[in-house]
Parts: C-alpha cells; structure tokens; sequence
C-alpha cells in the first residue's frame, strides 16, 4: 500500500473527527476518540483489585508502588478491551494464588 494513501486517509478521519467535535471523546458507536473514560463499576472492581494486589505485596514492595502499577496495568487493559472489544476477552479481575492477576491481559476469543 501507498504510504501517502495510508497517511491522506487518516488525515482525513481526523479532520471528519476534528469538525464533528468529538475529537476528545465520543460515544458514537465505529468512532473512536482520543480519549477514553473508564468510571462507575468498571474503576470501581479496577480499583478494588489494585489496592488487593497492594495490600497483598506490602510487605516485599512499598504499598504505593504496587498499587500504582498494578492500577497502570489495569487501564492499559481496559483501555484495549474497549477498543478491541469484539476480539479479545474480557479483562481479568480474578486474583491467582502467588501470582496476582496470572500476568496474562488477553486471549483472543477467535482466530
């Protein structure tokens, strides 16, 4: 493929973005923002499982540390599941007996 095609095309989804006024954020379903917003249950169990992880390492890592990461984890997760939502499973809150979360985000739910 042309790579001034590609570009010419995403500088025009961008523009459609851009003057539609949803740029930041936008709900419309086959348009995506730039922004995503993860509130009410979805943060609720993300962070209900960040300060578990937290509490549960908190004697081998500082409390906060463990929970930041774990919380950068998590959104990153979340963030991929919204935008990937058709392909992908749901994201994991499930703990695992001395691993955490099991460190795997994904599995795609075809081929």
């Amino acid at each position: 493929m042309d790579w001034i095609l590609l570009l010419r095309s995403l500088q025009s989804d961008f523009i459609k973005r851009l003057t539609s006024g949803c740029l930041l954020h936008c709900e419309t379903e086959g348009q995506y923002s730039e922004l995503t917003i993860i509130s009410g249950e979805r943060l609720k169990a993300l962070r209900e499982f960040c300060w578990e992880m937290a509490e549960k390492y908190k004697r081998t890592s500082p409390v906060r540390d463990v929970f930041v990461s774990n919380l950068k984890g998590k959104l990153g997760e979340e963030v991929v599941k919204e935008r990937l939502a058709a392909f992908v499973t749901e994201v994991d809150y499930e703990k695992r007996f001395g691993i955490g979360d099991g460190k795997v985000d994904f599995t795609l739910t075809f081929d």
